[in-house]
């Protein structure tokens, strides 16, 4: 007998039945609810505007990266071949011994 006493007043204070409960009886409690369905509406509403944005976003960095890597490759080029420019003339310079120009430059 008590077992079934504290199932059905187990029953009646879960939290489904206060939530219901407080849904019929509290006003406030309603607009709260609604209000936070509708701030979580407007901001679902707000992100996938952003998805949108940054689609399009990636595709001009992508554009943009197609159009500019054949330039930056044509730029290494013209900048490896400068520093073997600037070996050969500094090594006429020190009569003929062989120079190497060290540091970020042979990254490229």
């Amino acid at each position: 007998m008590l077992s079934t006493v504290n199932g059905v007043l187990a029953s009646l204070t879960n939290d489904k039945m206060r939530h219901l409960l407080l849904l019929k009886n509290s006003e406030k409690y309603l607009e709260r609810l609604t209000d936070a369905m509708q701030s979580q509406l407007r901001l679902c509403d707000k992100m996938e505007d952003n998805i949108e944005d940054l689609k399009i976003r990636i595709a001009d960095a992508e554009q943009t990266f197609e159009e500019v890597e054949p330039k930056l490759q044509h730029m290494i080029e013209v900048t490896k071949e400068l520093k073997k420019e600037v070996e050969r003339e500094l090594s006429k310079r020190y009569k003929g011994r062989p120079v190497r120009i060290m540091g970020d430059i042979n990254t490229l």
